[in-house]
């Protein structure tokens, strides 16, 4: 998705910050089905070091493993149960 996103409108929004920050809330809304606001806050944060580190290396493995690294913290330190919280009913 980083790939897509960063090589399509790179050049439609120029500007680091700017584009970061748009990728930002690009993906925490893709995180917006475990109807949960404290996710989309975490994920707005994790997004903007995701697509900073891309924007800075431009290293889609990277990213995926970074992304694995610290969904694996947010899980094992408890903080995952407001991810499957939202979508069990």
């Amino acid at each position: 998705m980083e790939d897509f996103f960063f090589e399509r409108y790179e050049t439609t929004f120029p500007g680091k910050t700017k584009f970061i920050i748009l990728n930002a809330i690009f993906f925490s809304l893709g995180h917006i089905i475990y109807l949960n606001p404290i996710v989309i806050s975490f994920t707005f944060i994790g997004g903007l070091i995701f697509a900073w580190n891309y924007y800075e290396h431009r290293s889609t493995f990277w990213v995926t493993l970074e992304h694995a690294v610290y969904g694996n913290i947010v899980f094992t330190s408890g903080l995952g149960v407001y991810f499957y919280h939202g979508t069990l009913q």
